[in-house]
């Protein structure tokens, strides 16, 4: 050990090291924090979600977006002047495209604001979200199963920090996703490009895929001869029951229709076996037993809550028997992976055909009652022995 200058106390020089030691650590914190200043002041200045007064006037392309973003663009899409159709929905209803809205009279400009993972409470979000700031003059929304869960659910994803009133929750948003997005922007010229859409396809084509198998067949037809006794449980509820309908979705048509905007509501066709496969796993930890009667009472809820409000149309395709009671449609018993079904939805949506009213819903909860008891595992392009 050297020798301490005379009259240096024992002890100094130790701790001199040290502090000497922690300055390129403080650089590095430093320079963390600045970067992330630096990042948080780009995003609110550019403001890519358009949630602020000043920023890039956002462009958005007709094209299809991440399903993961579209959370993030509700206001994007609510205050984009030039859309005159939006779609709303959740993973049903994703693989829409502009194009295919397109086949509707009169609609030009349409964005498909659907994400995949929505519950009642960040549908509402979005929903009021459109009330505040879109000029659309068309509203096309997925009715799917989430409608029969507690109305206070919401995605744990979904950015609500964006949508409420309080500014210090914005800080939230920063981060690389926020960040590319303004970055985009910025580079572009206010137009937020359309990156993850091919992903999302990939992603589906390969559950597609996985889906299509001898395997997953007879795993179906034993989950269908196991329920097959118990599938038809009675429902307690009654249409006060079900408040993402009644407290959420109702207000939302009417005021709607008060404005005269156009607003089709549409059921996705659930394959024929859904109720039995549903019996299992997360659904039926979220719908209990009475799974099939429970959807079947939240539509004859939502259609007698909204039949005769002018401009609003309810639609529902489950009981095509070519859709719904051939699995080779699916990439599993709740999503169709098929654009023939996307555009025969929409030109019935725009023929005005598969319209449920309170004349003919009773007729239409009968057939898919009756046809959803006798359901079968058949599969047109996979060959499989039970």
């Amino acid at each position: 050990m050297p020798d301490l200058p005379i009259g240096t106390p024992y002890g100094t020089q130790a701790p001199q090291r040290r502090r000497r030691g922690l300055t390129p650590l403080l650089w590095i914190v430093m320079l963390i924090v600045l970067a992330y200043w630096a990042m948080a002041a780009a995003c609110i200045w550019i403001d890519p979600y358009n949630v602020y007064s000043w920023g890039l006037t956002p462009r958005l392309l007709q094209a299809d977006y991440s399903p993961e973003v579209i959370p993030y663009m509700v206001d994007d899409v609510a205050k984009d002047p030039t859309l005159d159709t939006v779609l709303v929905g959740g993973s049903t209803s994703v693989d829409f495209t502009p194009e295919m809205m397109r086949l509707i009279p009169g609609v030009k400009n349409a964005f498909n604001l659907s994400y995949e993972g929505t519950m009642p409470y960040d549908r509402y979000v979005v929903t009021q979200e459109m009330l505040k700031y879109s000029h659309a003059r068309r509203v096309l929304l997925a009715f799917d199963y989430n409608y029969a869960l507690d109305a206070a659910q919401t995605r744990p994803e979904f950015p609500l920090y964006l949508y409420d009133s309080d500014w210090s929750d914005d800080s939230r948003m920063v981060g690389p996703t926020t960040f590319m997005a303004a970055a985009s922007m910025a580079l572009h010229r206010g137009t937020i490009s359309n990156s993850g859409g091919a992903l999302l396809n990939a992603k589906h084509a390969l559950r597609f895929r996985d889906f299509q198998t001898p395997g997953e067949m007879r795993g179906l037809a034993r989950l269908v001869d196991q329920y097959r006794a118990t599938v038809d449980e009675p429902t307690a509820n009654t249409c006060a029951d079900f408040h993402a309908i009644d407290d959420q979705l109702v207000p939302y048509a009417r005021e709607l229709s008060k404005r005269g905007v156009a607003l089709d509501i549409f059921i996705p066709p659930y394959a024929a076996i859904f109720p039995f496969e549903w019996q299992t796993g997360q659904r039926r930890g979220e719908l209990g037993k009475a799974i099939l009667n429970n959807q079947l009472a939240a539509r004859r809820c939502l259609v007698e809550a909204v039949d005769g409000l002018p401009g609003v149309r309810v639609f529902a395709f489950d009981n095509e028997d070519w859709i719904t009671g051939d699995l080779a449609n699916y990439r599993d018993t709740a999503h169709t992976y098929s654009i023939k079904i996307q555009e025969f939805m929409m030109k019935a949506i725009a023929n005005g055909d598969h319209r449920l009213t309170k004349a003919n819903v009773d007729d239409y909860l009968s057939t898919l009652h009756r046809r959803s008891l006798a359901a079968k595992v058949y599969n047109s392009k996979v060959s499989f022995a039970p």
